[in-house]
C-alpha cells in the first residue's frame, strides 16, 4: 500500500504519522491527556531522578502496596523507622498530613495521593491516571528544557541542576527531611538506593532539539526555571515546590498551545507554495514560528480560545502528514529534500515544494483532506481522541484545582485560570493565583536592569501567552491581588504608576 493511502485510512493514530513530521520540534509528543500541576511536578521528580526505576505505570500499583504495608504498620524488607516516630503517629501523617486533596470527580475513589513534596512521595502516586498506560508529563518537561536550551550540554546541566534540587538535603527544612527519611524506610527492596543523579536527558537523540532560535515559551521557562531553582534555600520546601509547580505549570500550557498554533500555520505555509508557488525566507519562517500573539487575555473567558487552538493544531497536523505522505508517493519530489527539524531545514523545504508545485495535485489533496475531516467529526470538533485530550489538558492544568474536601478549597495558589463566580457552571477566566503572580513578579524583578514597572511585568506574562493592559482597570482582581501581596509600589513616574518589587531578595545572572 502506498504511504498516502495508509495515512488517509487511519489518520488519526500516531504511527501513521509520516516521519519527516515525527522528526520535527513541531512533532507535539508526548501527547498530552489530563493532568494537574502536582501530577506534572510528581513526574518530573521521576523523570529526573527515578529514571527507568519508577515508571508513570508502576506508581499507582506502588501506591496500593503502600496502603496496605501502612495498614499493617509493616515496613518491607523488616526496616525500621529512621527517626524512631510511633506507627500510628507516622500512618496520620502519611494520610493526612502530606496527602493532597482530591478533586471532586475523585470523592469516591480510594487511592493514596500525597503532594509531591520529596522524591519519595513521588514513588506512590500522582500519575496521570490510576490504571492503564498513563503519559509521561515528565517527557514533554524535559523537550521544553532541550527546545529553549543553547545547546544540548545546557539542557544536560539544567536538568541536573533540577535533580540537586529537587534531591532532599541538609539545607532543607527539618519537616521536608523528616518526610524523605521516613518514607525511605518504606521503600520495597528494588527502589533500594534508585534516587541518582541523571546522565542524560530522558529523549531519543531525535527527540531532542536545540538552538531553534526562535521566540518560544520554552526558551523563557529555561531562564525562568534557573530563577525558581535559585530561590530553594530562601522558601520553606513547600513554598518552594509550589513555585516550582507553578511555573512547570503556565510554561507546560503555553509550550503546547504554541506547537498547536504552529501546525497550523505550517500547514498554511505548505498549501501556499504548493498552491502558489510562494517563495519564503528564513527571518518569514522564523517569524511564523515564533510566538509573538497571546493566546488569552486576563480576566477573558478561555474555552473558546482552546478549542480554536486545538482545532487548527488537528487540522494543521493532518494536512501536514498528508501533504508529506503524497509527496512520498511522488517521484517527481526528493524525499532528502525534506526535512522539518529546524527553522532553516523548514525553509529549504518550502522553497523546494515551491519549485516543484506543478507536479503536486493540489485539488487532489483538498479532497482526500475534505473526506478526511468528513471521517470523524468528533475528532475535530474536540470531542473524542487526541483532540479531546489535548484540550482537556490546556484546559485543566492551568485551572485552580476544585476539590471535594471541606476547608481546602485554596489548596491551590499556583493557578492561571479561576472562575468568575461561585456557582458551579461560572466560566473560567484567565485570572492569576498568589504563587503565580509572586512567581512572575519575581521572574520579573531578577531579569531586569534597575527598577521594574508593570510593563515590565506585562511583558513577562505576553512569554507565557497572557496578555495584560497597562491601563487596566486598578480596581481589577490583577492589580488587588498585587497590592494586596506587597508587590507593587505607587510612583507617580513609573509606567502605569507602580514598580513592583519581589518579595524575594536574590539576584541571579541568567
Amino acid at each position: 500500500m502506498s504511504q498516502l493511502l495508509d495515512f488517509i485510512e487511519e489518520p488519526w493514530k500516531s504511527e501513521k504519522l509520516h516521519k519527516k513530521y515525527t522528526k520535527s520540534f513541531i512533532h507535539l509528543s508526548p501527547l498530552p491527556e489530563v493532568a494537574t500541576g502536582e501530577v506534572l511536578l510528581a513526574s518530573l521528580y521521576r523523570n529526573v531522578g527515578f529514571n527507568g526505576v519508577v515508571s508513570e505505570k508502576q506508581t499507582p500499583i506502588l501506591g496500593r502496596k503502600l496502603t496496605k504495608n501502612l495498614d499493617k504498620r509493616k515496613r518491607p524488607n523488616n526496616a525500621e523507622s529512621a527517626i524512631d516516630v510511633d506507627d500510628d503517629l507516622w500512618v496520620q501523617i502519611v494520610t493526612r498530613s502530606i496527602t493532597s486533596p482530591k478533586q471532586t470527580n475523585q470523592s469516591k475513589k480510594q487511592f493514596l495521593q500525597l503532594s509531591p513534596l520529596v522524591p519519595d512521595s513521588t514513588i506512590y502516586s500522582m500519575s496521570a491516571r490510576l490504571a492503564g498506560n498513563p503519559w509521561n508529563p515528565g517527557r514533554l518537561i524535559a523537550k521544553m528544557i532541550s527546545m529553549g536550551s543553547d545547546t544540548k550540554a545546557d539542557a544536560l546541566t539544567l536538568w541536573q541542576s533540577i535533580f540537586e534540587k529537587l534531591s532532599v538535603t541538609e539545607d532543607d527544612d527539618v519537616w521536608a527531611r523528616l518526610i524523605q527519611k521516613e518514607l525511605m524506610t518504606w521503600r520495597e527492596k528494588e527502589f533500594i538506593g534508585s534516587w541518582s543523579k541523571p546522565e542524560k536527558l530522558p529523549l531519543k537523540e531525535e527527540e531532542i532539539f536545540d538552538n531553534l532560535t526562535l521566540q518560544i515559551p520554552a526558551v523563557k521557562f529555561v531562564k525562568d526555571l534557573k530563577v525558581v531553582l535559585a530561590l530553594k534555600n530562601t522558601l520553606t520546601r513547600r513554598q518552594w515546590i509550589s513555585m516550582m509547580e507553578s511555573l512547570c505549570r503556565i510554561a507546560a500550557c503555553s509550550h503546547v498551545m504554541w506547537l498547536c498554533t504552529i501546525n497550523k500555520k505550517i500547514s498554511e505555509m505548505f498549501e501556499q507554495v504548493l498552491r502558489d508557488g510562494k517563495h519564503f525566507t528564513d527571518e518569514e519562517v522564523r517569524d511564523e514560528l515564533s510566538q509573538t500573539d497571546c493566546f488569552w487575555s486576563l480576566d477573558q473567558p478561555t474555552n473558546k480560545t482552546i478549542e480554536e487552538t486545538v482545532r487548527g493544531y488537528i487540522l494543521g497536523r493532518c494536512a501536514l502528514n498528508l501533504i508529506l505522505s503524497d509527496i512520498s508517493d511522488n517521484d517527481f519530489f526528493d524525499d532528502d529534500e525534506m526535512n522539518l527539524t529546524s527553522p532553516k531545514n523548514i525553509t529549504k523545504t518550502l522553497n523546494h515544494l515551491s519549485q516543484q508545485k506543478e507536479y503536486f495535485d493540489y485539488s487532489k489533496y483538498r479532497d482526500n483532506l475534505r473526506t478526511i475531516l468528513e471521517m470523524e467529526p468528533k475528532i475535530t470538533a474536540c470531542k473524542k481522541g487526541t483532540s479531546k485530550n489535548i484540550l482537556e489538558f490546556i484546559s485543566y492544568v492551568v485551572r485552580q484545582r476544585q476539590t471535594s474536601e471541606a476547608g481546602l478549597e485554596s489548596y491551590d495558589q499556583g493557578y492561571y485560570l479561576r472562575k468568575r463566580g461561585a456557582y458551579s457552571s461560572a466560566p473560567w477566566i484567565v485570572g492569576l493565583g498568589p504563587t503565580a503572580l509572586l512567581l512572575m513578579v519575581h521572574c520579573t524583578a531578577v531579569q531586569s536592569n534597575g527598577p521594574c514597572t508593570i510593563a515590565d511585568l506585562i511583558k513577562q506574562l505576553s512569554f507565557y501567552g497572557l496578555e495584560a493592559e497597562i491601563q487596566q482597570d486598578s480596581n481589577s482582581m490583577f492589580y488587588r491581588l498585587l497590592r494586596s501581596l506587597g508587590l507593587v509600589i505607587e510612583s507617580p513616574d513609573a509606567e502605569g504608576g507602580m514598580v513592583i518589587n519581589s518579595p524575594f531578595k536574590i539576584s541571579l545572572s541568567v
